[in-house]
């Protein structure tokens, strides 16, 4: 994109590291007041979650995907809710 300046970063991922990504939708998630879930309550689920040995690719995006349902409610969807998680598995060799 024109104007548009970007950073390479770079970082060691160990085994057992769980990434999860996601797309805007799911932070600025609106509720009926129009309060978004916001950065800490995924920050907060995703801690929470690591802390109780529920760190699965699939455990992750169900579970962050209920708690922002819950919290929007009844409120119509104002963007699209895109997320990605993977866990690193270092696997012996064959």
């Amino acid at each position: 994109m024109n104007g548009m300046t970007f950073e390479k970063q770079e970082m060691t991922v160990k085994p057992q590291t769980t990434i999860f990504l996601y797309t805007d939708g799911l932070n600025e998630a609106e509720n009926i007041r129009h309060d978004q879930f916001g950065i800490e309550r995924v920050m907060d689920l995703a801690t929470s979650l690591v802390k109780e040995g529920q760190d699965q690719p699939t455990c992750i995006i169900e579970k962050m995907n209920q708690a922002v349902h819950v919290f929007v409610g009844e409120a119509e969807q104002s963007d699209d809710l895109t997320m990605l998680a993977i866990k690193f598995i270092k696997r012996a060799s064959l």
